[in-house]
């Protein structure tokens, strides 16, 4: 190394500018192990909580509940990738920790959060089922089964689906959710 003019000449130093992170990839598989973490029931005709029979009732709904449908799942920079039943979707993800937050109508929903000591992606997924009779002079009924990322808690079910359990006031009216926890590896 010379000096020219008083300054050191670094011809010879390596540039030292930050190079930027490679694509980083994540793949989780299956595995067997899931987690009931709640399971609630209300039914008419007088709109209590029947926390006994939720398991019953959940198992005959949803009878394939232990069997995840999510086959993989990629993490890719700020992307999730599921691979449900053949059916691939994206989400833009924000981490949070170690949580992972996707938008759903304009929401962030906690999807999951994965555990880097085991190598592990925890995915949250709820089950809904409800009957609802909208006009008791009419019998008019609206039923609706389905599942969705993430948890859902009392205030997203009550007043969205029906204004609150004191509303199940026909025989055969319910509103029953779960929340499961499935856990991937890679």
């Amino acid at each position: 190394m010379g000096f020219v003019g008083g300054i050191r000449n670094n011809d010879d130093i390596p540039n030292l500018e930050p190079t930027p992170e490679p694509n980083k990839e994540e793949i989780y598989k299956s595995s067997t192990n899931y987690n009931i973490l709640d399971q609630k029931y209300y039914r008419g005709s007088d709109g209590k909580e029947y926390t006994s029979e939720a398991d019953v009732f959940f198992k005959k709904q949803w009878s394939f509940y232990n069997d995840p449908s999510i086959k993989t799942v990629q993490i890719k920079n700020d992307s999730i990738i599921i691979n449900e039943n053949l059916v691939i979707q994206k989400f833009k993800f924000i981490k949070d920790g170690n949580n992972i937050l996707i938008k759903d109508e304009g929401k962030n929903v906690l999807l999951g959060y994965t555990d880097s000591s085991k190598k592990n992606l925890n995915i949250y997924k709820n089950y809904q089922t409800s009957l609802i009779i909208s006009n008791k002079e009419t019998n008019e009924t609206l039923y609706k089964k389905g599942s969705n990322y993430g948890k859902i808690s009392y205030n997203d079910v009550f007043p969205l689906i029906v204004s609150s359990p004191a509303e199940l006031t026909s025989i055969g009216e319910y509103v029953f959710w779960s929340n499961i926890e499935y856990t991937f590896i890679q």
